[in-house]
């Protein structure tokens, strides 16, 4: 008797089993990131109602006294750009700001604003519309770089709201007068484009600006060559009060009657100061009739302008100053 042939059969369970197997942790990979994401949203969510109720809580914490709350927010250091404690050297980036020159930033008595850009801080006044003061350095290398060319075109601060805007000079009969210059920025475009931010920017007389304040600027360079490296506190001299005999433009964008220079040469061996009070209109007197001790500049202003100084350090530097010490036409 023969034996029934084999048939063969194929195995088709087995390959529809592995592909739904497949398709399910498909699935459940799927899953996993649909929560993990949900799971990240609901975190940052919850993240930023800690920091609202954080918030309430610090409020509620300093009496609810808006005084006393901007006292306090003021006591913190602002936010700057990383950049300016990188040590690295770029065409775009030669020699950034000293870790050093941060002993040498000013107090501030009328700028409720505190913005560090890469190449200077400003104390801005947004009830004056004016910067209380810019500080910034200039070594002898800068003042030898060309990199960037002049802009002329002003804008607003991206650090500030309230400030200055460019309409406000328009038919006003004053220049945007720079503190610090275009021509001290030009060795880089960063640091040409920040010195056309109007938080940089006092109404200044056509004559003063381009006559004896262009002369000063010009010797400001001329001392960086010289002493390789000096930094450099300017502004007006703003009112305490603005009244009706205050004079203004555009949309309440004060206008200054003095301006002022500080200027410290912070390298050794013979560390030393001046300062300079010029009045906002033309004269053609020579710069030593308007040079004075920085301390009368923070008699005037109520600025210290080096705070960190100990009594000894800043008698040398605040207290006395020698016109022969600084080469002048």
């Amino acid at each position: 008797m023969a034996l029934p042939k084999r048939v063969k059969v194929k195995n088709t369970t087995s390959k529809k089993t592995t592909r739904k197997k497949t398709q399910q942790k498909k699935k459940r990979t799927a899953s996993k990131k649909k929560k993990a994401k949900k799971s990240y949203l609901l975190w940052r969510v919850a993240g930023v109602i800690v920091a609202l109720l954080v918030s309430v809580g610090g409020f509620y914490a300093l009496g609810g006294n808006v005084d006393r709350i901007v006292e306090y927010f003021n006591t913190i250091e602002p936010i700057t750009n990383p950049t300016t404690n990188n040590t690295t050297t770029t065409k775009d980036d030669p020699e950034l700001p000293s870790k050093a020159l941060e002993d040498y930033i000013p107090t501030r008595v009328l700028g409720d604003k505190l913005i560090q850009h890469q190449y200077y801080t400003v104390s801005y006044s947004t009830k004056h519309k004016n910067p209380e003061w810019v500080a910034y350095e200039m070594t002898a290398r800068r003042v030898t770089l060309d990199e960037a060319r002049r802009r002329d075109n002003f804008v607003a601060d991206p650090g500030l709201e309230n400030g200055a805007k460019d309409s406000d000079y328009n038919a006003s009969n004053y220049d945007r007068g720079h503190l610090a210059p275009a021509e001290d920025m030009n060795f880089s475009p960063t640091a040409m484009e920040e010195s056309f931010f109007l938080s940089n920017i006092s109404p200044q007389s056509p004559d003063f600006n381009r006559g004896v304040w262009k002369k000063l600027e010009n010797h400001v360079r001329k001392w960086a060559t010289t002493h390789k490296a000096i930094y450099i506190i300017t502004g007006p001299i703003l009112p305490k009060r603005i009244d009706s005999n205050t004079k203004t433009i555009g949309n309440g964008v004060v206008v200054p009657t003095r301006f002022y220079k500080v200027i410290l040469d912070y390298t050794t061996p013979e560390r030393k100061g001046i300062a300079f009070i010029l009045a906002n209109e033309k004269s053609d007197a020579p710069l030593s009739s308007f040079a004075c001790a920085i301390r009368k500049v923070e008699d005037l202003t109520g600025i210290n302008f080096f705070p960190k100084l100990n009594k000894a350090e800043s008698d040398a530097l605040e207290a006395v100053f020698d016109v022969r010490k600084w080469e002048m036409d």
